[in-house]
């Protein structure tokens, strides 16, 4: 937490998840909605307009510290989404 402040942990029923402080939200998914917006944090903003820019700027720094940890929830959700659709 002290590499990234702005985020902490919260025990989810699949285990410790990064969540950006202040929101309910968990790094993951702001990445996930930072890559579908092409990368561009102006247009995350408009996507999310409830968090702050610290915020953001939280997510986004434990992504480039972690980019193999929150790349592979942002799979394994969108997995998950897929299989309960079917």
């Amino acid at each position: 937490m002290e590499r990234c402040p702005g985020i902490y942990f919260a025990d989810a029923p699949a285990g410790r998840v990064a969540q950006v402080a202040g929101t309910g939200l968990a790094v993951w998914e702001v990445i996930r909605d930072y890559l579908a917006e092409r990368r561009d944090e102006a247009r995350l903003r408009e996507a999310l307009p409830h968090l702050t820019a610290a915020q953001i700027k939280a997510a986004l720094l434990y992504y480039r510290a972690w980019p193999d940890e929150i790349n592979a929830l942002i799979a394994d959700n969108a997995e998950a989404a897929d299989t309960g659709a079917a």
